[in-house]
């Protein structure tokens, strides 16, 4: 799979079929799940970066699909990064999910915090968007060096 623009423009915005009672937060024409999404939603359309919320993704390896929560296109390279936001992690059911996100995402060899974006909230220390720039930096300053372009 080549996540570039084309693999970007196959996906369908907002396909995951699974609890949809939970997408509580209408926002810009689409339910999200949270308050902290509906922030990296914002954080992502103030910025123009395109992204498809929830969509149908099917990694190597596995024989059922994934939803990530947000998949972006970084128009000046014409690649994908995908970003999960792990909002429940003091709920002890959550523990297991995140393992299996974690899991599915390296079989089908993407790197965490490189192909894919974690953020997390917790209840002792609220979602803040400054990480979010911080890391979308990151990942896209270290794919200049992995692509081997100059800068």
């Amino acid at each position: 799979m080549i996540l570039d623009g084309n693999f970007f423009e196959s996906l369908k915005n907002d396909a995951n079929p699974y609890f949809p009672d939970s997408k509580k937060y209408f926002y810009n024409g689409t339910y999200y799940r949270s308050a902290a999404e509906v922030d990296i939603e914002r954080f992502y359309t103030e910025q123009g970066i395109p992204f498809k919320y929830e969509p149908e993704i099917w990694l190597k390896g596995l024989n059922h699909p994934i939803y990530t929560d947000f998949v972006l296109l970084i128009k000046e390279l014409d690649l994908c990064k995908f970003h999960e936001h792990f909002g429940m992690k003091n709920f002890s059911g959550y523990a297991a999910g995140t393992l299996s996100k974690y899991t599915n995402y390296s079989e089908a060899g993407l790197v965490m915090d490189f192909d894919v974006i974690c953020t997390y909230n917790y209840d002792s220390v609220p979602f803040d968007l400054r990480m979010l720039s911080t890391k979308l930096n990151h990942a896209v300053y270290d794919s200049l060096f992995a692509l081997d372009i100059p800068f």
